[in-house]
C-alpha cells in the first residue's frame, strides 16, 4: 500500500483501505483543520450544532498539535482541504473536478422580497444569472476559493440594479460545513473498505459528498452508500475483528441503513451486534462512541450510567449472524449490553458522567491499546487499570470539543494493520443466550415473548384525539413529555424482563411522525396456528397510525411468521376500512372467540374477514360507552382475557342483548372480574396476560394507576386464580397517549 503525507501535489494513494478491529495499528487517517465554516458556525454555537462559544485559534492549535501528535507516531494523516486542492495546479482535469463541485455549492438567486422580478430580467440579466457565468467565475478562481466555496455553500441573492449594474447583490448567505470536523460521521470503515453515510441533521447531510469527494480523489474505493431515508454516523460503528462489529441504533443511526449494510454485505464481518438505544436518545449520548469505547483487546470504557440492567439509559444488543447464503439473520435478542460485553471476553472499565462530558470515553485507540485522550482523570482510570496496557496520551483538545465532539469524532481511521496476531471477538457465547422464540406449545392464551417499541416519538396524536376520550392535551412540552414517557418505559420493559423473565423484543421505530408507535398491539398480530405461525397486517383508522409498519419490523417477524395475512389495504379503498388489530378486537385464542365493540377503528367488513380466515366466532357486543356517554375507541381498553380470568366493564356494553350474550359466552369459559366506568377509566380493563418463566405461571401485566384502582376483592379473585400481578407506572402514556400498558405489549406466539 501506498499511502505518503499528502499535499496540494501529492498523488493518489491506492490499494486496500479497511479496519478490522480498533486495536490494530492506525496506518491512515482522515481529518479536517477548523476553518473558515468553523468559524461562521461559532456565530450562533447552538444553531451550528456546537456545544459551546468556540476560540478559533486555540481549537485549531489543538487540532494542529493531534496532528503533530499522530504523525510522530507513524500515522499518516489526510487533510479534507488538502485533498479538494490536491494536483489542481499541475493537471487540469483535477482543477475542472474540484470546480464542478463547487458549481453545485454556488447558488445565485432571485431576490423577490418585493414581488416576482423575473419579468424584469433581460437576456443579458438571465446570463448572469446562468450556470454558464457561474461556471466562467469559478474558472478565474484560485484553488483557495474554489475549496472555500465547497466548503462554505454561498448562496447569492439578486434583484435588478437600478443604476449603474444589471443586477445588484442584496444578500450573501452561507450554509457552512461548520461540523466538517468531525470527519469520523460522513463514512465508516469497515473490514471490506469505505462505506458513505447518511447523516441524520440536515444541516451536516452536504458534509457526505465532501469526503465522498475527496475518496474518489485519492482512489480509495467506495463500496458502498447509504441510500436516502437511511441514516448511519460513523460515531455509532466499531470494527472488532473479521467475525464482529458493533453498530449503534438511535438518535443518528436507523435501521433503514443497517438493513441496507446487511444487504450488501458492507460490514463485512460474520457477526453484526446492533446496539440498540431504547431508552435514553440524549443529544449528550448521540452515538456509540459518547458511552463506549476499545481499550485494547479484552478491555473498554464504558459509562458507568449506562451499564447493567438496572440503569434506565442501558442499551440492549441485537445480534446477527451471516447464514451459509450470505443472509444476516437474528441469532440473539435484546441482551444487556453491559452482560453482552461480558459474554465475549471484555473487561469493563467503568467511567463517570463527569468523564463522559469532558468526552473521557472519545479517546482514539491508534491500536495496541495506544490511546490519545482529551480529559486527564479518564485516562487516569483506564491507566490504573490493570486490563489495559499500551501508552496513554493525555492531550488539551477543550475548544475543539466545544463544538461538539472530541478526538474519536474528529478522526476517520482509513486504514489499520494487525502488526500483532490479536484479535478480540472471536468468543461468541451465543448457546449461552437465551432463545429467540417462545418455545411453549400448543394452542396457548399467553405468550412468554413479546414485542415492544419504546416511545422515542411519544407525543399527544391530534388525529387519534378525535375518537379517544382517554387522552389528555398537553401540559408540557413534547421535549418533556418523550423524556418522561421513556423514564416511565425503562422501568416497565426492566419489570417484564427482570422480574418477571419475559423475553422482549424491542422495535425501534425512529420516525418522530409516529407519535403513537408506543401502541404497536395495534398494526399486528401473530398466531401460533395449524397453517404455520401467522402474522396479520391491520389497517389504521388514522394516517400517521399506518406509517407505524415500518419495514424493518415487519422483516423481523416475517423470519419467524412465513404465513402473512395483510389486512393493511383497506385503508387505501375507495371507502376507507379499519380493524385495530388486538385493540379493536379482544381474543380468546384457546377458544377462537373474538370479542369486538363497534368503533371507528372496527369495521365489522373487515371483522368479519378476519374471522373466517382465522377461524374464529366474532361476538359483537355493540358500541361501548365511557362514563360521559362517549363511545370507547378500544375494546382492550373495556375488557381483557387471561387463561380463566376476563376483566370486563360490563356497564361499558349498552345493548342488553347483546350483553347477554357476551356474559353467556364469556361465563362460560372465565370467571369475569366487573369493573366500573370509573375504573375502566383508569385502564382496568387495558390488562395483558403473559406468562412468567421466573414465576412459572401467569401474570396479569396492569398500571399502577389501574392497580389503584382495583378493589381488594377483585385483586383477591386473581389470588385465587393463581394469577400474579405486575405493575407498570406509566402515567405519561396513559395521560397522553390514551391508552394503557395492554397497548404497549404484542405478543409473540
Amino acid at each position: 500500500m501506498s499511502s505518503e503525507v499528502l499535499s496540494p501535489t501529492t498523488p493518489r494513494v491506492v490499494g486496500t483501505h479497511c479496519q478490522v478491529h480498533e486495536n490494530h495499528i492506525a496506518k491512515l487517517i482522515l481529518v479536517h483543520e477548523p476553518d473558515m465554516p468553523s468559524f461562521m458556525g461559532a456565530l450562533h454555537p447552538d444553531g451550528s450544532l456546537y456545544e459551546n462559544p468556540v476560540d478559533l485559534k486555540k481549537a485549531q492549535q489543538e487540532h494542529k498539535n493531534l496532528v503533530s501528535i499522530l504523525e510522530k507516531n507513524g500515522v499518516k494523516t489526510v487533510k479534507v482541504r488538502d485533498v479538494l486542492k490536491m494536483d489542481c495546479e499541475e493537471n487540469l482535469r483535477e482543477r475542472l473536478k474540484l470546480e464542478r463541485l463547487a458549481m453545485k455549492n454556488l447558488t445565485y438567486k432571485l431576490d423577490n422580497r418585493d414581488g416576482d422580478q423575473s419579468a424584469l430580467l433581460s437576456e443579458h440579466d438571465r446570463y448572469l444569472m446562468s450556470d454558464v457565468y457561474k461556471e466562467k467565475i469559478i474558472s478565474e478562481m484560485s484553488i483557495d476559493q474554489i475549496a472555500d466555496i465547497v466548503l462554505t455553500n454561498p448562496t447569492i441573492s439578486l434583484r435588478k440594479a437600478d443604476l449603474n449594474t444589471a443586477l445588484s447583490s442584496t444578500s450573501v448567505a452561507f450554509s457552512p460545513l461548520s461540523n466538517l470536523v468531525f470527519c469520523r460521521d460522513q463514512q465508516i470503515t469497515t473490514p471490506r473498505g469505505v462505506v458513505i453515510g447518511q447523516l441524520n441533521s440536515t444541516t451536516r447531510a452536504p458534509e457526505r459528498e465532501v469526503t465522498k469527494f475527496c475518496f474518489e480523489k485519492l482512489g480509495m474505493p467506495v463500496i458502498g452508500e447509504i441510500p436516502q431515508g437511511g441514516a448511519l454516523e460513523g460515531g455509532d460503528f466499531f470494527p472488532i475483528g473479521n467475525d464482529l462489529c458493533m453498530i449503534g441504533l438511535g438518535l443518528r443511526t436507523n435501521w433503514k441503513a443497517i438493513h441496507h449494510c446487511f444487504d450488501n454485505d458492507l460490514f463485512g464481518t460474520t457477526h453484526v451486534a446492533v446496539v440498540k438505544d431504547c431508552f435514553d436518545w440524549a443529544q449528550e449520548r448521540m452515538h456509540l462512541d459518547t458511552i463506549w469505547n476499545i481499550v485494547h483487546d479484552t478491555a473498554c470504557a464504558m459509562l458507568d450510567v449506562v451499564i447493567g440492567g438496572d440503569s434506565d439509559r442501558r442499551r440492549l444488543v441485537d445480534l446477527y449472524k451471516k447464514d451459509e447464503n450470505g443472509k444476516y439473520v437474528l441469532e440473539v435478542n435484546d441482551v444487556e449490553f453491559y452482560e453482552f460485553l461480558k459474554l465475549i471476553g471484555y473487561h469493563v472499565i467503568p467511567l463517570s458522567e463527569r468523564d463522559q462530558a469532558n468526552y473521557g470515553i472519545n479517546f482514539l485507540n491508534i491500536g495496541n491499546g495506544h490511546l490519545i485522550c482529551p480529559d486527564m482523570e479518564a485516562a487516569r482510570k483506564i491507566a490504573r487499570d490493570e486490563n489495559g496496557t499500551g501508552k496513554i496520551e493525555v492531550i488539551d483538545y477543550s475548544h475543539v470539543s466545544r463544538m461538539y465532539g472530541s478526538i474519536h469524532c474528529s478522526t476517520q481511521v482509513i486504514h489499520r494493520e494487525n502488526e500483532k496476531n490479536g484479535e478480540a471477538a472471536g468468543r461468541l457465547v451465543v448457546p449461552h443466550m437465551r432463545k429467540l422464540w417462545t418455545t411453549r406449545e400448543g394452542r396457548l392464551q399467553t405468550s412468554d415473548t413479546i414485542l415492544m417499541c419504546p416511545p422515542t416519538g411519544f407525543f399527544f396524536n391530534t388525529q387519534a384525539a378525535e375518537d379517544n376520550s382517554f387522552m389528555n392535551k398537553p401540559k408540557m412540552t413534547k421535549s418533556q413529555i418523550q423524556r418522561a414517557a421513556m423514564r416511565e418505559y425503562s422501568v416497565f420493559h426492566r419489570m417484564l424482563t427482570q422480574d418477571l423473565g419475559i423475553n422482549v423484543h424491542t422495535a425501534i421505530n425512529e420516525r418522530m411522525d409516529c407519535p403513537d408507535a408506543v401502541f404497536l398491539n395495534n398494526w399486528f398480530s401473530t398466531h401460533d396456528d395449524a397453517e404455520g405461525p401467522t402474522l396479520v397486517l391491520y389497517p389504521m383508522k388514522y394516517e400517521n397510525r399506518s406509517r407505524e409498519r415500518i419495514p424493518e419490523t415487519i422483516a423481523r417477524l416475517k423470519n419467524r411468521f412465513k404465513r402473512v395475512i395483510d389486512l393493511s389495504g383497506y385503508e387505501k379503498a375507495e371507502t376507507p376500512l379499519a380493524l385495530e388489530g388486538t385493540g379493536a378486537m379482544v381474543l380468546d385464542r384457546v377458544n377462537r372467540v373474538a370479542y369486538m365493540c363497534q368503533s371507528q377503528r372496527a369495521d365489522l367488513p373487515v371483522v368479519n374477514e378476519w374471522c373466517q380466515k382465522m377461524g374464529y366466532e366474532l361476538i359483537d357486543m355493540g358500541e361501548a360507552k365511557d362514563h360521559s356517554g362517549e363511545a370507547v375507541y378500544h375494546t382492550n381498553v373495556v375488557m381483557g382475557i387471561g387463561s380463566t380470568v376476563a376483566v370486563v366493564c360490563l356497564d361499558a356494553i349498552h345493548e342488553e342483548e347483546k350483553k347477554k350474550k357476551f356474559v353467556e359466552k364469556l361465563g362460560a369459559t372465565h370467571t369475569i372480574i366487573d369493573i366500573t366506568k370509573d375504573q375502566m377509566h383508569h385502564f382496568c380493563g387495558n390488562v395483558i396476560e403473559l406468562f412468567s418463566p421466573k414465576l412459572n405461571g401467569p401474570v396479569l401485566i396492569m398500571s399502577e394507576t389501574a392497580h389503584r384502582a382495583f378493589t381488594e376483592e377483585q385483586k383477591q379473585v386473581l389470588i385465587d386464580h393463581k394469577v400474579a400481578i405486575g405493575k407498570a407506572h406509566i402515567p405519561t402514556i396513559e395521560t397522553y397517549g390514551g391508552g394503557g400498558v395492554r397497548c404497549c405489549i404484542a405478543e409473540l406466539f
